[in-house]
């Protein structure tokens, strides 16, 4: 997520001379709350309301406060004894926090700069500003230095002297080991886009807690220099932050119990909370439940925050499935709360009974607004029929396709369209655009709109009347697109198919079977049309699918696929089976439709609304790590070519070739973690050359077809009806206006102003980010159900050697474990050598050995491990 680099800019130039910096500075020792440091400024900016410095103080006079570097933070922080020492001199925990009109001061005047905050969620101690103007990213050694700041808070930072800054060591193939993952299999790297399928690794609801794909300190470039500071004033608060987690009893007095609540993350600090003696949990409830509490402030003087408790009833017990989803949900601020009743009064007042309005058939009446002129095309005679998972109930696409010439096809994409039924403004769309996303667990879905809504009125069933937004194009078999149109439709489904029945007929085509052994199972009914035209279609799309796919390649696509996981619930929700999830030819096929289907409508707003359009990019991988990547491959004979998508592309094929597939998937892995995360934005936010997405190499992308479980789809599905729209009055009333100059009539009815829409986009960011986190957090809570009650053994690659561990890729869940040789034997001896990097490792106890090289293959027994929040998971070698 990029949304971030917007918050974070630098005033004047910043004084690295190497002298202290003079800041004003507010005295005293005041509570800090959460609604204070500019929580409120925080909000309103995400909103498009930016907060505007609260006065002009004196340039020249006020009280001056050195920012020094305290003499025990050079040493790495206090312990337990100079914390006690501290309380009993009176000494405060933190210095006090500037205000917040002189901190902006200090901004613009170049002696402070301002970034976004991220804790290094190996090494809570760490933490980094984020500062987009500046080349690297600041260091904040220690928690005095962070001065109560948390992750995802805007701050201000006083650089110390380049004396203090630090340099940055380390090997290549060590940095990249580092790199790749955390020791829970965590990662921080980045999803480039549905569809590219550049995906990274499995994150963890403890760890891989980033808004971006950031580095921590050991990712960094070696032989630069990391700039230090401390942190002066907290200019905006986060306000996603959720406190979920167990606690811990510290001290049993007369009149109330303080507990230590230890969150779900450890971006998160610890939290000191104080519960009446009769409302109080025993020691034993306290750790072996979920609570969730809220901060309520953070003095100079308190090592920890204080918080209470938002209800003295625990979330479940911890290690259990529904106490840990919810505790996953509320950590990654996802609301699965009922739809309020003003929003459910936005929705069909009879939706049982509901049919296609009298005013959006064809022919109907013309209506006197004349935004109202484009009416729909009928389709309900078409043969339209959707491919979906066999168990998916939100159907949000439906394909077509016929023989209309020689070498020449009309395929269709139609979209459920929601915009219908969620107009702009409503309580309903406030609240869509509010959850952002639907977020898929392993056991359920949280909806982004009522139930009624994605699973009946928008979902695309068979044999039922539904209200589309459809692009249709005539094209090759080679996958050229010859003509292609946009417009609003009324269409009637007759099949409903999953990947599977698809995937049938196409195999069967693949091996020349009879007709019998290709067709769609007997249980697929195909409503008013025949199952062979059916089987037909599916086989004509493929066709052009396969070539469309191939041609996306040579022009430089990337892809950089991992396994997901699958798992078999049994009739109580438990998972009994787990397995790598298989995408094969009738996936790629609705893939291939789809991505088109986004990237002409990306093209059509762009167009019409250069300004005022959403979009989805993906920018180039970074620099420095990608050249650390591709150091890497060469130090271990493997040439990789990185300088475009195409030629990292084409190097990992050519790995995959000549190496094989084990060697192929840990290097594929590798490939993920220089890669940026996709993002939307705002066509007013960005020059036109960064609208470019780096892993699809398209000029031009946007999300449309799946509107029921994201907003941003809504968002462009107005935009291309606002499009639509002002074409047809450019052309019929004023010729040469374009869509453009009609934005300020269309846009209170369908369209974000871009003051607006850049907001929008930052936050649709923030919730996909949040999203995912929590359906990795999930996929993990179940994968250690399973492991809880069925230890497994998997096959995994060493991709790291080193003098006290290795680091195993386990390509079946696409998680990466660190194994330590004293985790074998106490009394392992290593002889270690570095090039090429190789262990020999003998076991005294076991009076056994074992060596270990770069790809070896090994086998890796999987359990759980017990005792944690959230659960998590160990791996040992088994020799």
């Amino acid at each position: 997520m990029k949304g971030e680099k917007k918050r974070g800019k630098k005033g004047g130039g910043v004084d690295k001379s190497g002298s202290e910096v003079e800041v004003k500075q507010s005295g005293g020792g005041r509570a800090v709350d959460e609604e204070g440091r500019g929580g409120k400024g925080a909000r309103k900016q995400r909103r498009g309301r930016k907060e505007e410095s609260d006065t002009s103080a004196n340039r020249e006079g006020g009280r001056e406060a050195r920012v020094q570097q305290g003499g025990d933070e050079r040493k790495g922080g206090k312990g337990k004894k100079d914390k006690k020492k501290n309380r009993r001199s009176g000494r405060q925990a933190f210095p006090p926090h500037m205000e917040v009109s002189y901190a902006r001061e200090a901004i613009s005047r170049g002696l402070l700069v301002e970034g976004w905050l991220r804790v290094n969620a190996k090494k809570p101690s760490d933490a980094f500003v984020v500062c987009p103007d500046l080349e690297e990213d600041v260091l904040i050694k220690g928690h005095r230095h962070r001065n109560r700041a948390m992750h995802g808070d805007t701050v201000a930072v006083a650089l110390l002297p380049q004396s203090e800054w630090v340099e940055r060591g380390g090997g290549i193939v060590e940095k990249m080991a580092e790199l790749a993952v955390d020791d829970d299999g965590s990662s921080t790297d980045s999803n480039a886009e549905e569809g590219s399928t550049v995906q990274g690794g499995y994150t963890s609801g403890e760890e891989g807690e980033t808004k971006r794909a950031a580095v921590d300190d050991k990712e960094r470039r070696v032989g630069k220099v990391q700039p230090t500071g401390v942190i002066v004033s907290i200019l905006e608060v986060n306000p996603n932050r959720r406190f979920v987690g167990v606690l811990e009893e510290e001290v049993r007095r007369e009149r109330d119990v303080r507990f230590i609540l230890k969150p779900a993350t450890p971006l998160l600090p610890l939290l000191s909370i104080s519960i009446p003696i009769g409302q109080a949990p025993t020691a034993e409830e306290g750790r072996s439940h979920l609570y969730e509490a809220r901060m309520i402030g953070w003095g100079s003087e308190q090592w920890h925050p204080v918080g209470r408790l938002e209800s003295n009833v625990a979330l479940g017990a911890a290690g259990e499935v529904e106490a840990e989803t919810e505790a996953l949900l509320r950590t990654n601020n996802v609301n699965s709360a009922n739809f309020a009743a003003d929003v459910l009064a936005c929705l069909p007042p009879n939706p049982s009974a509901w049919s296609v309005p009298e005013e959006e058939l064809p022919g109907a009446a013309e209506i006197a607004s004349k935004w109202k002129k484009m009416e729909r095309k009928d389709l309900r005679s078409s043969r339209i029929f959707t491919i979906d998972p066999l168990t998916a109930r939100d159907l949000d696409d439906a394909l077509s396709c016929k023989v209309i010439g020689e070498d020449l096809y009309e395929v269709g994409v139609h979209i459920a369209d929601v915009s219908h039924f969620v107009r702009r403004g409503t309580a309903l769309d406030k609240e869509a655009q509010r959850r952002s996303t639907t977020v898929y667990l392993m056991q359920k879905a949280v909806p982004m709109l009522p139930r009624v809504l994605c699973e009946n009125l928008c979902s695309l069933h068979e044999d039922v009347e539904r209200l589309a937004f459809s692009v249709v194009w005539k094209i090759k078999e080679d996958g050229t697109v010859v003509d292609r149109w946009f417009g609003r439709t009324i269409i009637k489904s007759c099949a409903k198919l999953s990947y599977e029945d698809a995937q049938t007929v196409i195999e069967g085509y693949k091996q020349g079977k009879a007709d019998a052994e290709c067709n769609l199972p007997r249980r697929v009914k195909t409503k008013g049309h025949s199952r062979e035209e059916v089987e037909g279609d599916i086989l004509a799309m493929h066709r052009i699918a396969a070539n469309m796919r191939r041609k996306r390649y040579e022009r430089g696509a990337l892809s950089l696929e991992k396994q997901k996981l699958a798992f078999k619930l049994d009739d109580s929700g438990f998972p009994v089976e787990f397995r790598s999830y298989e995408r094969k030819e009738a996936h790629f096929l609705v893939e291939e439709f789809m991505l088109l289907a986004n990237m002409s409508v990306a093209e059509r707003i762009s167009h019409s609304f250069p300004h005022a359009s959403l979009l989805r990019r993906h920018s180039q991988p970074k620099d420095d790590m990608m050249g650390d990547f591709v150091k890497l491959c060469s130090s271990l004979g493997m040439n990789v070519d990185a300088s475009s998508s195409r030629a990292l592309h084409d190097s990992l094929q050519s790995i995959r070739a000549q190496m094989g597939v084990n060697v192929y998937d840990v290097v594929n892995y590798l490939a993920t973690k220089p890669m940026n995360l996709a993002e939307y934005f705002c066509t007013a936010d960005a020059d036109e050359k960064d609208w470019k997405h780096f892993a699809l190499s398209v000029e031009r992308y946007t999300h449309f077809t799946s509107p029921i479980r994201r907003y941003a789809d809504v968002v462009v599905h107005r935009l291309l009806e606002a499009a639509l729209r002002a074409e047809t009055i450019s052309e019929e009333e004023e010729g040469s206006r374009t869509a453009f100059q009609h934005l300020d009539e269309i846009e209170k009815e369908l369209v974000f102003p871009p003051h607006e829409l850049k907001y929008a986009a930052v936050y649709m960011n923030e919730k996909k980010e949040s999203a995912k986190k929590a359906q990795e957090a999930s996929e993990k809570l179940f994968l250690c159900m399973y492991l809880r009650k069925a230890p497994a053994t998997v096959d995994g690659l060493v991709h790291h050697v080193g003098e006290k561990c290795v680091r195993v890729f386990i390509p079946i869940c696409g998680v990466d474990k660190t194994v330590y040789y004293d985790k074998l034997d106490e009394a392992a001896i290593v002889t270690f050598s570095s090039d090429p990097p190789h262990a020999e490792v003998k076991l005294p106890s076991l009076e056994a050995s074992c060596a270990f090289s770069m790809f070896d293959s090994v086998k890796v027994r999987l359990s759980v491990r017990e005792g944690t929040f959230p659960l998590d998971f160990d791996a040992t070698l088994i020799l």
